[in-house]
């Protein structure tokens, strides 16, 4: 039993980093992802993780973790799928922007001062 659960593994990376990394890296996270990664949370771990995430993606959560309870979820999936959630908190999701070392695109757009317009696409 020297094992921690997954879900007290991310609730002990979103308690060590900054609020505004966590926040980051579970808007990348799929909902149903996340609400199956906090099906065996109590309700004051899943309200800190709501939380963070913001309200939009928090109600997103919250109707998939109501899908969830009524659901046969084998615990190897549950296992599955709280290990990527796990992997985007710690910044090591092989092939993504959010791999340790790789460099970080900006996903701003900048506007034409004349038109306040977005540029037209360079296709």
């Amino acid at each position: 039993m020297g094992r921690i659960a997954p879900h007290q593994h991310i609730m002990n990376l979103v308690r060590a980093l900054p609020a505004v990394d966590v926040q980051n890296r579970l808007l990348r996270v799929r909902d149903t992802d996340l609400a199956l990664a906090m099906l065996y949370m109590v309700e004051d771990e899943r309200n800190t993780i709501i939380a963070l995430a913001g309200p939009a993606k928090g109600g997103r959560v919250r109707e998939a973790l109501a899908r969830l309870e009524h659901t046969r979820i084998r615990y190897d999936q549950y296992e599955q799928t709280a290990g990527i959630v796990i992997r985007m908190l710690q910044n090591t999701v092989p092939g993504s922007s959010l791999e340790a070392g790789k460099e970080r695109r900006s996903y701003y757009r900048p506007t034409w001062r004349a038109t306040g317009r977005n540029p037209p696409s360079s296709r």
